[in-house]
């Protein structure tokens, strides 16, 4: 009898490794699913945030003339006369034309084919923020604790905290005077 109780429990066991096995598997596929969707959503996304940047690329640009040859140098006249008129018109067409067409720069399936610049830190995101390094560095600075007692309002002091420490100095002064004079 004990054996078959035994053997019952060894089997219940079994059944619930099984269950249990059976049960990650499914959470981990569900969960490499998510993530390839994940993936494929995040390299739309950064497709169209490259198709957007190309275009706005392609609109500042188009306020040059190009070189025919060569490396392509952009320029622009201090005067317009007829010919670079012409040649702006035939830039700004040629600029739509691309913006039209979709400036298409493709991606493959593969992992891999994400370039570092996902990671990478695009320089107009400070100047959407309306912030600049230099600015960012001094704001830094500025709030630093210089130990004068002004942690509560991020280092920067008060009207009534210059009064005080003008009112300070001055008494200050005002002993030192008192003292020089009984000295004498």
């Amino acid at each position: 009898m004990e054996e078959k109780v035994e053997e019952r429990m060894v089997e219940v066991r079994m059944e619930v490794r099984d269950y249990a096995r059976k049960r990650a598997e499914k959470k981990r596929e569900k969960e490499l699913k998510m993530r390839e969707d994940i993936l494929k959503k995040q390299r739309e996304k950064h497709q169209l945030l490259l198709q957007l940047r190309l275009a706005d690329h392609e609109k500042t640009l188009a306020n040059f003339i190009r070189t025919k040859h060569g490396p392509s140098i952009y320029w622009t006249p201090a005067k317009h006369n007829e010919a670079t008129e012409s040649l702006l018109e035939k830039m700004k067409d040629e600029s739509e034309k691309k913006i039209d067409s979709g400036l298409v720069v493709g991606f493959g399936e593969e992992e891999d084919d994400i370039p570092a610049w996902r990671n990478r830190a695009d320089p107009r995101d400070e100047e959407i923020n309306g912030e600049d390094k230099d600015k960012k560095d001094d704001d830094d600075s500025r709030t630093k604790n210089d130990g004068d007692g002004d942690e509560d309002n991020g280092g920067e002091k008060d009207e009534d905290d210059v009064d005080k420490k003008v009112d300070d100095e001055e008494d200050s002064k005002d002993k030192d005077e008192d003292k020089d004079e009984d000295e004498d």
